[in-house]
């Protein structure tokens, strides 16, 4: 489980997913060029007077981007349409997510 204000990769909070508490909030890098190794932070926000900004995320210029209640869905929703969906996969499903605000179709390119 994700110790709080944790820098990890993107690829390990994918395939952790069901493993973390759905409570955090993902924060990445502002960019948006989002890779498996991108490094990001697990935050629980709820005690922060700015919960969308806070000095955690600040200090490492990261942004917030989805609830790990939505990361956990994505996850479940790509493992139900593939059930041994790869990192690839499960990145896809999460940057279409992010994008589109819908879960990806894997047969529907």
């Amino acid at each position: 489980m994700a110790k709080a204000e944790q820098i990890m990769k993107l690829s390990e909070v994918l395939l952790s997913a069901e493993r973390l508490l759905w409570q955090l909030e993902l924060f990445l890098p502002a960019d948006r060029r989002w890779t498996e190794d991108t490094q990001g932070a697990l935050l629980d926000t709820e005690d922060e007077e700015d919960p969308d900004n806070p000095e955690f995320a600040k200090a490492h210029s990261l942004v917030c981007t989805l609830g790990m209640s939505q990361v956990q869905e994505i996850i479940s929703n790509a493992r139900q349409q593939e059930l041994n969906a790869d990192i690839g996969k499960l990145l896809r499903a999460f940057l279409f997510y992010y994008e589109n605000d819908a879960f990806i179709d894997f047969d529907n390119p």
